[in-house]
């Protein structure tokens, strides 16, 4: 764990410089054989080390050594629990020290108690809202965290969470941790050089990943009109999504990589030198959409059943619920599964070290998305590695196999350009074994397909690709300070900036298209529309976008495509629903549906012009705005503008088959089985808690009868379905529920335990949320939230002013003021008192817009935390260290019971 090691010590040494000082970058060569060097700018600074390394113990390590509050940013939230697992069973932090907020977990309690808890994991979408409600970045706050720590910093640059991580760059340390170099130095880190950048080839050679990473690639032959109008993005750009799902949905694009799968003829063996056939190992399929994993596990399944090989695949979703995800890995890990296709949710903390074949078939122009997959199948294996998956004569080590399938117009990023150009990188310690000096003899593929898995042939392929690559025009300044970007429309026209960014593009197209109609050069054609109309450029912010000339914004009004904004619009009608309500329920992506509801307002207010009723066209927009869909103001927190449709366009839309459900809805749920929720009243825990129980006894019960009966996994599982536990829909909420006799099972067995006592009843006349809500005129997230904030605020007063304990304090607040109580329908809530509330409207926590009110505001004599606290930060940093050596007796044996316990 040598490379773990520096990168802790270079971050201590780091900032222990003063501003303006040269550092030395780790693992980085200047060609002089020196390191680069850069300049700090202040206390933050970025880690660079490949997928496997270890990022996520440095950082574990890095908030250990530190001991101070800490705050873990992550891209998804479905990572979250397995970090803290990891920090907790391999760093030692405390379990009970580390909370996980959701911003989708139901319980206000659980979110309340993990912003309280030492070490905070959360998600980069959830940090700006909790910013301004936090004082996550202002020392006076009981809130402040000194310490900041950016897991894949290379997904934290959207703009509201770029802006808010800006924030805490002064007032907090900050450290950005990734793989992938992809615009973070720039946009989060004002340009300062990472102090540490050990990438994927070092780390192979230097023995800290597998032994080896071969590639190779797949041609397919599509013969397709779409593809044949393919035009490549500009640089920096990815494909339209439209493009990807055409692609990867092709039934040649999942069948070439499955035969290549399943191929044993001796000359592709030879050729792959892996010991016998791909299928013994564990294998992931990159794809994206639901419909296309799930197509290519099931010709996976097929084609392996007919060929009589025991290989089994399934495939997993975002759109599943974390336990669903969590069942899966775990029989993957087990190897009830050998292969699992998912949709683009393997990417990021997917940590299975036997995990040996990657197919990409996904296509891609940005780096970071097959560099992360890469590093997904390339860590060191397991101890037991050889013997699980090699046969006695040909033991080795692990040899990681990545292949990319494409249609070769397309042109994507190869995992051959991630291992520098190479078709193969090794090991400096791994014996090499003699190339064969025989000619490649030609393998026979079906019709169309083509496959390059010789080291030469991939060489010149990967080369080819990067030399036709670099043929693509990249960005130029913006040719005049009057052409804008999305993220500038956006603020003048209706529409969000991935919608508005397609609809610059499309317009650019369609005019190149007019031109080369009327007989111009393609390129002549290009640069006419890039000069006069719209382009791709490097604009204000010097990141390159599409851009579009103010003679383009005109053209696209007239033409309808862009709607100026009113000033404000106007909150959604109550059951009319968004985007991400329709994302969550049916089939398709967040721009699909922005493009259907376009479709139906045009649709419908043309069907209001041609009855010639005298209808003008400003009265069919506003009939269609009032009947079916428009531009409102959401119902979330921040009342978020977007598309909403009524019930009755939303049941068109059904009708007409533009709004498909998603395949993955569980079905209804049984008669008399019960929910984490429904249960939650009687048994100790929380949803989140008793969902995992549920899932955990699927998984031993299903176990339990493949021993007890000798059934094979599948059919086990069904039964465990159908009879004990499964994943089921109640009042339109997909959840674990049990049966009866389940439940009775795990009472039995400790793990559900009664609850003992239940909060107390209110006292006479306090006042619960609900009649706040009709008293005061607020939502029930801010009522609830503000009497979380009085309660303490409260407490400090009573404490300062009677001169008693905080427990005293915090009893008087209790029974005169404000508590959890059980009210009068045996519901457990927040209730206050009337005083109580007469006093939070003088603070103006009731009875109109909050302002901002910080415990220390509200009172003068309590103690901020001290000015030294950056201070005493950097005199914990010394000595700081990787290995679990620095651990206490007492804390390896308690690390290793909760280990134990929890196997």
């Amino acid at each position: 764990m040598d490379h773990q090691t520096k990168a802790l010590d270079r971050s201590a040494a780091f900032l222990d410089l003063p501003k303006g000082a040269e550092y030395g970058i780790a693992y980085s060569e200047n060609g002089d054989g020196r390191e680069e060097a850069g300049h700090k700018i202040d206390d933050f600074f970025e880690v660079i080390a490949a997928t496997g390394t270890g990022k996520t113990r440095m950082m574990g390590c890095l908030a250990k050594a530190c001991d101070e509050p800490t705050l873990f940013l992550t891209p998804r939230n479905v990572i979250n629990k397995q970090i803290k697992q990891e920090f907790c069973e391999e760093i030692g932090l405390n379990p009970a020290d580390v909370g996980v907020y959701d911003s989708k977990q139901k319980s206000r309690a659980a979110k309340m108690q993990a912003l309280k808890q030492k070490y905070l994991i959360t998600t980069y979408q959830s940090l700006p809202s909790l910013l301004r409600q936090y004082g996550f970045s202002d020392t006076t706050s009981e809130h402040y965290r000194p310490l900041v720590l950016l897991d894949e910093a290379h997904m934290a640059k959207g703009t509201e969470t770029a802006k808010a991580i800006k924030k805490l760059l002064r007032k907090c340390i900050v450290a950005g941790f990734t793989a992938t170099e992809a615009g973070e130095r720039e946009q989060l880190f004002e340009g300062q050089p990472p102090i540490f950048n050990l990438k994927i080839v070092p780390a192979i050679e230097r023995d800290l990943l597998c032994e080896g990473v071969r590639t190779g690639v797949i041609d397919v032959n599509i013969d397709e009109q779409w593809l044949k109008d393919f035009t490549p993005p500009a640089s920096g750009q990815d494909y339209k999504e439209e493009d990807i799902l055409k692609f990867v949905n092709n039934p040649a694009v999942i069948k070439g990589a499955i035969d290549f799968h399943f191929n044993e003829t001796p000359d592709h063996l030879r050729q792959l030198n892996m010991g016998g056939p791909l299928h013994r190992f564990p294998t992931i399929f990159y794809t994206q959409g639901v419909e296309a994993a799930r197509k290519g596990a099931e010709l996976f399944n097929k084609t392996s059943i007919a060929l009589g090989k025991l290989a089994r695949a399934d495939y997993i979703s975002g759109k599943m619920s974390q336990t669903e995800r969590d069942t899966k890995l775990e029989q993957f890990r087990t190897g009830h599964l050998s292969a699992l296709w998912n949709d683009s949710v393997l990417e990021m903390g997917f940590n299975d070290k036997n995990a040996t074949i990657g197919y990409m078939l996904r296509p891609s122009r940005v780096r970071h998305r097959v560099e992360q997959p890469l590093g997904r199948f390339a860590r060191k294996p397991t101890d037991d590695y050889a013997e699980k998956y090699y046969p006695d004569g040909f033991r080795q080590g692990k040899i990681a196999l990545a292949i990319n399938v494409r249609a070769p117009s397309m042109n994507p990023i190869l995992f051959g350009e991630i291992l520098d150009g190479r078709a193969a990188v090794y090991s400096q310690s791994r014996p090499q074994k003699p190339r064969p000096k025989e000619p490649t003899k030609s393998i026979p593929w079906a019709d169309g397909i083509a496959v390059h898995i010789d080291y030469d042939d991939v060489n010149e392929v990967v080369a080819l690709a990067q030399k036709e690559r670099g043929n693509v025009k990249k960005a130029e300044d913006v040719p005049a300070d009057d052409w804008l970007s999305a993220t500038f429309l956006r603020k003048d026209y209706i529409g969000g900036h991935r919608l508005l960014d397609e609809k610059i593009r499309n317009f650019a197209e369609a005019k190149k298209a007019f031109f080369t109609q009327q007989g111009m050069e393609g390129s002549d054609a290009a640069a006419l529309v890039a000069a006069k109309w719209a382009g791709w450029y490097k604009g204000r912010g010097k990141w390159p976008a599409w851009h579009i000339a103010p003679q383009g914004v005109e053209e696209l009004v007239a033409s309808g495509e862009l709607k100026p904004r009113t000033e404000k619009a106007p909150p959604a009608p109550t059951d009319w629903v968004n985007i991400t309500t329709l994302y969550a329920e049916y089939t398709g992506s967040e721009l699909k549906f922005a493009k259907i509801i376009e479709e139906l307002i045009l649709t419908k207010e043309t069907e209001l012009l041609d009855q010639n009723n005298g209808i003008t066209a400003d009265m069919a927009s506003e009939i269609v705005k009032a009947r079916w869909a428009g531009w409102y103001s959401g119902h979330d927190k921040q009342k978020t503008e977007g598309w909403h449709i009524s019930p009755e366009a939303r049941a068109e839309l059904i009708a007409q088959g533009k709004l498909k459900l998603s395949e993955t809805k569980a079905p209804d749920a049984k008669p008399g089985w019960k929910s984490a929720n429904t249960i939650s009243d009687d048994y100790v825990g929380s949803t989140g808690d008793l969902n995992d129980k549920f899932a955990a006894y699927a998984i031993v019960k299903t176990q339990v009868l493949m021993g007890e009966r000798n059934l094979e996994q599948p059919e086990a599982a069904k039964e465990v379905y159908e009879k004990f536990a499964g994943r089921y829909t109640k009042g339109g909420n997909e959840s674990w529920h049990l049966s009866e006799e389940a439940v009775k099972e795990l009472v039995a067995s400790g793990t559900l335990v009664l609850r003992s006592e239940r909060a107390p009843k209110v006292p006479a006349n306090w006042l619960p949320v609900k009649k706040l809500i009709k008293m005061y005129g607020s939502r029930k997230d801010v009522i609830e939230r503000n009497i979380q904030t009085y309660i303490p605020i409260k407490a400090n007063e009573i404490a300062l002013e009677r001169q008693v304990t905080a427990a005293v304090a915090a009893q008087e607040v209790f029974d005169y003021w404000a508590g959890w109580y059980t009210g009068t329908m045996g519901h457990e809530a927040w209730h206050i008192s009337q005083l109580a509330a007469d006093d939070m409207v003088a603070r103006g926590l009731l009875g109109g817009r909050r302002r901002k009110v910080s415990p220390a505001a509200m009172t003068s004599d309590a103690e901020a935390p001290g000015d030294d606290v950056r201070g005493n930060l950097k005199a914990k940093r010394h000595g700081l260290s990787i290995s679990p050596a620095h651990l206490t007796d007492a804390e390896r044996a308690a690390q290793k019971n909760t280990h134990t316990e929890r196997q």
